[in-house]
């Protein structure tokens, strides 16, 4: 599984541990692994889960008991922080972009977020999903749709809960005539945004040309 892919089920799986077969095929074909995969991935995420209840009532029970808890787990290592003036330089080319897009100028939309994103390579700004997002809507408004895709999947990459970013990849992958992806990406959206009817409906719309997988 990609990084995306990883990030995509886990957010699945907090909403349905256990899917039905519809629910696996669209996960599957998304994901562009077996169904049988997806469902052994979430039978070891339902053990893992079961096994880490298990430990942890196994401390309370060793702490009550005046025993030892165990071994505390190892601490996270330090996520990277961008400066004030970083974030300040990011966000101003980003309300530039905005406003460069907004005006129709989309060369120097494309411009000001790549600028953007280009002060901040490993995406921890605040808005860093939200830069690719905008990106993949300029390069959707310049039909350049590989593109669009590439920036669309960085942007649920860095946060697979954002709907928009998943609106995006289904549009492009809809235009590269990749329905099946596109049919799982709009469904997703749809998923984390039930207000999103556009995505259902465009889920609806392509459901055809994907084949009866759900």
């Amino acid at each position: 599984l990609t990084a995306v892919g990883r990030r995509l089920l886990r957010q699945y799986y907090e909403l349905c541990k256990r899917p039905d077969e519809g629910q696996l095929a669209v996960l599957a074909r998304v994901t562009d692994r077996e169904a049988s995969d997806v469902a052994n991935w979430f039978a070891a995420c339902e053990r893992a889960e079961s096994d880490k209840e298990r430990a942890r009532q196994r401390a309370e029970q060793a702490k009550a008991a005046g025993g030892a808890a165990g071994p505390s787990a190892a601490p996270r290592p330090p996520q990277q922080q961008l400066s004030p003036q970083q974030e300040k330089a990011i966000d101003a080319l980003r309300a530039r972009g905005n406003a460069a897009y907004q005006a129709g100028n989309l060369a120097e939309a494309r411009k000001l977020y790549s600028q953007a994103i280009s002060l901040d390579p490993s995406g921890a700004s605040a808005h860093a999903h939200k830069l690719h997002s905008n990106l993949s809507a300029v390069y959707a408004s310049l039909k350049e749709w590989n593109l669009s895709l590439l920036h669309a999947s960085k942007c649920v990459d860095l946060d697979p809960h954002f709907a928009k970013g998943w609106s995006r990849m289904g549009a492009a992958h809809e235009q590269l005539e990749q329905f099946v992806k596109s049919v799982g990406a709009y469904r997703l959206c749809h998923l984390l945004d039930p207000d999103n009817m556009n995505a259902a409906r465009a889920a609806e719309r392509l459901q055809p040309s994907a084949g009866a997988f759900c």
